[in-house]
């Protein structure tokens, strides 16, 4: 604990506060406290809301208010802390998630050969920046699809990103995901094989 004083515009502000609520301490402006930090406002509360006879039973309350109150602070820092956390992972989920663009649907149809898919553009619209991806793992990208048109790609055009490329005879298409735009907007169409 350290000692001090209350500086003059505190005391004045105490007497004040005193003065207002019908409160008399005889030695308040004059006695020195012992208290933890420069805590004016505990006084004041203390002083507003507290019925009070002396300056002993005010000193108590004053010693009771400063204890709990360092509790209260720790508390306080523990949910800012808390909360500080949440919105870092709420953030970094965000950013992680990619964006949250809706996608329309493309009327289309993927069908497959023993080489090759085939994709059916049965839209009244072009589909234009296609990447095609069989398995999750190998992909096409293809410029353009003109509404009405079947389009044929060779499994041999299909890498994974190590340059891997897709063998029909060692692995088989599970599923056919075509992604690209229609219209300025971000379109999709999926396709299953047993």
């Amino acid at each position: 604990m350290l000692t001090y004083g209350f500086s003059p515009k505190q005391k004045e502000e105490i007497k004040s506060i005193c003065d207002k609520y019908g409160k008399t301490f005889v030695d308040l402006q004059e006695r020195r406290f012992k208290i933890i930090g420069d805590d004016l406002e505990a006084v004041i509360e203390i002083i507003t809301t507290k019925k009070l006879a002396n300056t002993e039973e005010f000193f108590k309350e004053y010693a009771h208010q400063l204890a709990t109150s360092g509790k209260k602070k720790s508390n306080v820092k523990t949910i800012i802390g808390i909360i500080v956390i949440v919105a870092v992972c709420i953030l970094i989920y965000k950013m992680c998630s990619g964006p949250t663009t809706p996608q329309v649907e493309l009327n289309g149809k993927i069908t497959k050969t023993a080489t090759q898919l085939i994709v059916s553009n049965n839209d009244t619209s072009d589909w234009t920046d296609i990447e095609v991806t069989i398995n999750d793992d190998w992909s096409c990208k293809v410029p353009i699809i003109r509404h009405g048109e079947v389009f044929q790609i060779g499994f041999l055009n299909f890498t994974k990103s190590d340059g891997q490329k897709f063998n029909p005879f060692e692995y088989s298409v599970k599923n056919v995901t075509l992604s690209g735009h229609k219209n300025g907007e971000i379109a999709v169409i999926v396709g299953t094989f047993n």
